[in-house]
């Protein structure tokens, strides 16, 4: 919310895109979610500037070699998640808040696949409630959707 209060275009935008879609209905509909793209991109972006979980941490179960490093088993690295998800290499104007990258079937998702989008995680462990708390974030309206 707060990035919404400081940034009042996108919130206007977010604004109108929603009320366009739910105008004349008096509940929010699980079908009417999937119109809302631009509330979706919001959401991605806000995630992508404020990831649920900064660090990740991981065991090495083998001993292994990372760009010339030997790791032992044992050693725990830890993925700088926030770091990734503003690092000018992959994103243009890293710190501010442009849900505008995620539109227009840019393709990056919360999937684990885009490496400079891993907001949930990677991989086996990540975040097996992806969709379940995306769809609770969509629905902000205190009510549950109904279902069609």
């Amino acid at each position: 919310m707060a990035e919404l209060i400081v940034n009042p275009r996108v919130m206007q935008k977010a604004q109108l895109e929603v009320r366009s879609i739910m105008a004349g209905q008096r509940r929010v509909r699980e079908a009417a979610l999937s119109d809302l793209h631009y509330l979706r991109a919001v959401i991605k972006e806000t995630l992508r500037l404020h990831p649920p979980a900064p660090f990740v941490p991981r065991v090495c179960l083998d001993d292994c070699k990372i760009q010339g490093y030997d790791v032992p088993w044992g050693t725990i690295a830890i993925t700088n998640v926030w770091a990734i998800s503003r690092d000018p290499k992959y994103w243009e104007d890293p710190d501010m808040l442009r849900p505008e990258r995620f539109e227009s079937g840019h393709g990056f998702d919360y999937k684990g696949f885009d490496f400079e989008f891993i907001s949930f995680g990677v991989g086996r462990r990540m975040c097996p409630s992806i969709n379940f708390s995306h769809a609770n974030v969509e629905d902000c309206s205190g009510q549950p959707p109904v279902p069609l």
